[in-house]
């Protein structure tokens, strides 16, 4: 589940989206966005990911939305501690 998670990343973008987009300079938020826009799919496919996966429901939104919008309903920045993905995520490579 784990690597298909990140999979997802490469697959949707999310590197090249954020360095455009309204997140750009905020690899954590972009990063917990993206992973609502790819879990919620996820686990409607039945794939089992560990621990408790960032959901739209964590953010209080409905599943299905892309992660722009989702970056948009972000509580204000302590999305920062929900989780990390590295660089397939943002773009921005983490030491």
């Amino acid at each position: 589940g784990v690597l298909y998670h990140e999979m997802c990343h490469l697959l949707r973008d999310h590197a090249g989206r954020g360095a455009i987009g309204a997140w750009q300079n905020d690899s954590h938020g972009c990063n917990i966005a993206a992973d609502a826009e790819i879990n919620d799919d996820l686990l409607a496919e039945g794939v089992t990911l560990p621990g408790a996966p960032v959901l739209p429901a964590t953010l209080d939104q409905p599943d299905g939305l892309t992660a722009e919008e989702y970056y948009r309903a972000l509580p204000e920045r302590e999305a920062t501690t929900l989780c990390r993905c590295g660089s397939c995520a943002t773009g921005v490579p983490e030491a």
